[in-house]
């Protein structure tokens, strides 16, 4: 049944569900947001450490090593700049829910926003999570940057032979 089906009578014995719904899905746009910024914070860092740690080994490695390593430090630092890319969210922006506001009753008002914050967070989940995903790949690739850099530093160089 769609939200312009329902009645102030017909909602009225569901008023203690709907505030339940309400206040839940606000926790959950809360708790959104903050892994959110979370995300958003962790992908700045990998990109200035990717970048950090690229400009060190191009400077430290002298070999063909070099471009491998700096080919994983760049995708390192991708991965973090994919995730603070702007982008747009949908988000409730009560100026344009408010002209049908006013013209519901009080338990339809509420269920209706309460419906559209559930809504929001179903539809910005997926987004969030592919995000965190993307940070968590870009450390690892990131960590096997400095794990390769580590290989080539405790590999001995044998001097070039000269045969006369």
């Amino acid at each position: 049944m769609d939200w312009k089906d329902y009645s102030e009578q017909e909602l009225q014995p569901l008023t203690s569900q709907l505030d339940l719904v309400a206040a839940e899905a606000d926790a959950a746009l809360t708790n959104q947001d903050a892994r959110a910024a979370s995300v958003e914070s962790r992908a700045g860092l990998l990109t200035g450490a990717a970048a950090i740690l690229g400009s060190v080994q191009a400077t430290t490695h002298s070999t063909i090593w070099v471009y491998v390593l700096l080919g994983l430090s760049f995708l390192a630092a991708a991965c973090g700049l994919y995730v603070v890319k702007p982008r747009w969210q949908k988000i409730l922006f009560p100026q344009k829910i408010m002209p049908a506001v006013l013209g519901w009753t009080p338990l339809v008002a509420k269920y209706r926003v309460a419906s559209e914050k559930v809504y929001i967070f179903i539809e910005r989940e997926p987004g969030l999570n592919r995000r965190a995903i993307v940070v968590s790949v870009g450390y690892a690739i990131l960590a096997a940057s400095i794990v390769v850099s580590v290989i080539i530093a405790a590999t001995p160089v044998a001097p070039p032979t000269t045969s006369g």
